[in-house]
């Protein structure tokens, strides 16, 4: 699923079919690893998995209406990024801090 809505959003994101497909590989390539990182620290994928694929197919959402009029201005672009990117910052600063804070004090 998370893969699936990395190249969806890419897809809506990058006009080349080529490049389109690489950056979806990549991108699902690294949210794949963080899937695999999330596991390996035994955390609920329920706040640090659920929630990407979520934000990206609703950012695929926000985007369709500019698309489908091949709206490329850049405002179109950073409001569907925006979507994106602010979730992801806050998720990147959460997993850290859960992880610090759940070792007990001695």
């Amino acid at each position: 699923m998370v893969a699936f809505a990395a190249g969806q959003w890419t897809s809506m994101m990058v006009r080349s079919g080529l490049l389109s497909g690489f950056f979806g590989l990549l991108l699902g390539t690294m949210l794949c690893g963080w899937v695999l990182r999330m596991e390996a620290m035994h955390l609920s994928w329920l706040w640090t998995v659920l929630p990407i694929p979520l934000v990206l197919l609703w950012a695929t959402w926000l985007r369709a209406p500019d698309w489908v009029r091949e709206n490329t201005q850049w405002s179109a672009r950073f409001r569907a990024t925006g979507v994106v990117v602010i979730p992801a910052l806050t998720l990147m600063v959460a997993v850290p801090y859960y992880r610090v804070h759940e070792i007990p004090v001695v």
